[in-house]
């Protein structure tokens, strides 16, 4: 069993340690920096992160109503909030109509 977990993990250990040793730890070697081989895409990152956006902004909304009415003891609804997360749900609706039903975030290569 042990030499069984071992194996992996010397594979593993085999294929990282050259990389290890050629990376520096705390200060980054702008020297061997390498451009990525695609381009950067906007459409790309919509079409992968709209559902995490929503999670950060319903977070912040959820954080606040909590504020607002635990440590406040204020039950009224604080419109700025409220309009970012409405705003955001909407944002959150259309990437995924558009995601789902058409083609217009689809980005050829990746």
């Amino acid at each position: 069993m042990f030499a069984e977990e071992e194996f992996p993990a010397a594979q593993v250990r085999r294929r990282l340690c050259p990389l290890a040793e050629s990376t520096r730890r705390f200060s980054p070697s702008f020297a061997r920096w390498k451009p990525p081989e695609l381009p950067f895409s906007l459409r790309s990152v919509l079409r992968r992160e709209y559902s995490g956006l929503f999670a950060i902004v319903a977070c912040f909304y959820a954080l606040k109503a909590y504020q607002r009415l635990v440590v406040e003891r204020q039950h009224a609804v604080e419109p700025l909030w409220t309009g970012i997360f409405l705003a955001g749900l909407v944002v959150f609706l259309v990437l995924r109509t558009l995601k789902r039903r058409t083609t217009l975030l689809t980005v050829a290569g990746r």
